[in-house]
């Protein structure tokens, strides 16, 4: 797993995510075949949850490995 910063189509920021993906180069091949990414936001929210998301992959607009 690694850490992502994405920024989605029509956000004027991005969010921070841990993906399955080790790197830019194996999330590229996830993005091939699946039609969402599935992960956890870093940040917790109010109740110290890391939340679950689903990334719909047409959305994506930039992806930065951190």
């Amino acid at each position: 797993m690694a850490r992502f910063h994405i920024f989605l189509v029509g956000s004027s920021h991005g969010v921070d995510v841990e993906l399955a993906a080790r790197d830019l180069s194996e999330l590229r091949e996830d993005l091939l075949h699946d039609r969402y990414l599935q992960g956890h936001m870093e940040q917790p929210d109010e109740k110290g949850v890391c939340a679950g998301v689903l990334i719909p992959a047409s959305r994506l607009q930039m992806v930065l490995e951190l």
